[in-house]
């Protein structure tokens, strides 16, 4: 496990240069590992630097801008698969979102004069989540909903496939995939699953060596890296997840100020005849 986040994204940005040039899909990396080990910020780190990278076909090798500018950029996909703890959706969904420097959270107005890559790596490299499609599970929990997590997770990789197909510079950046933290028991088997699903070309495995090995004797995917645990991820517990999950929940149902230019949310008049209400009940 000697790799850095360096010569992680260093060897990415070659792979999305070949697969720019060839019209071919680009490198698909799913990040996993335990709670708590860095993999959301990890995420939010290849999607930034993927940002930074300039393609130009007539170059033998990648370059990066760190300005504002956003000439010969190409935009990712980020598939957020942690139910639990999930960057883009509510807690109970996973979902995918299309990544560009539209997504960069700087001080406005960002200009030239904005050194993205210093300011990321300042600040954690912050993102807005713009263009989402979003899939609810109805549970925090894996195991209470396993088959039915895979099935949606089934449904989130066809639905990215289907849009790299139909966008050559979409397909060229490949994506990258974030995990929940269970990573034993049937959280193990539901890891291997998505990796079956998704098929990534690369799995970043952090903090975890016996995951690491694991992944490597079953040959899940051509390339299993292995990543330091995060210096800056922290522990936390229970009541502490909880809490953040309580506190999504009551950001997302919060209008916000008027005056701040954000479309008011939620606000919508429907007649009382209009309404209608059903019980779902899906069998195994």
């Amino acid at each position: 496990m000697a790799h850095t986040s360096d010569s992680l994204h260093a060897l990415l940005a070659e792979l999305r240069v070949d697969a720019a040039r060839s019209s071919s899909r680009g490198p698909m990396v799913l990040v996993a590992g335990p709670t708590d080990a860095g993999k959301s910020s990890l995420c939010r780190h290849l999607l930034w630097h993927s940002q930074l990278q300039v393609y130009d076909e007539d170059t033998s090798s990648p370059t990066t801008s760190s300005s504002s500018s956003q000439q010969h950029q190409h935009p990712i996909v980020f598939a957020d698969l942690d139910i639990g703890q999930g960057e883009i959706g509510l807690p109970g969904t996973i979902g995918a979102s299309v990544v560009t420097r539209d997504n960069f959270v700087v001080p406005a107005p960002a200009d030239d004069q904005v050194d993205l890559a210093e300011y990321g790596s300042e600040h954690n490299f912050p993102l807005t989540w713009l263009r989402n499609l979003l899939f609810y599970v109805g549970h925090t929990n894996m195991s209470e909903k396993d088959w039915l997590f895979k099935w949606y997770v089934q449904q989130l990789a066809t639905r990215i496939r289907d849009k790299q197909a139909a966008d050559p510079r979409l397909a060229a950046s490949g994506a990258v995939i974030n995990t929940c933290g269970w990573v034993e028991g049937k959280g193990l088997r539901l890891l291997l699953a998505t990796i079956a699903i998704f098929q990534p070309s690369h799995v970043v495995v952090l903090g975890d060596v016996n995951l690491y090995n694991h992944l490597l004797h079953e040959q899940v995917t051509p390339v299993v890296l292995g990543l330091p645990r995060s210096y800056l991820a922290q522990r936390r517990s229970a009541s502490s997840r909880r809490d953040t999950r309580n506190g999504r929940l009551r950001t997302y149902f919060t209008p916000p100020p008027r005056g701040s230019g954000s479309p008011e949310s939620f606000h919508i008049e429907v007649a009382t005849s209009q309404v209608r209400l059903f019980t779902l009940v899906l069998a195994p």
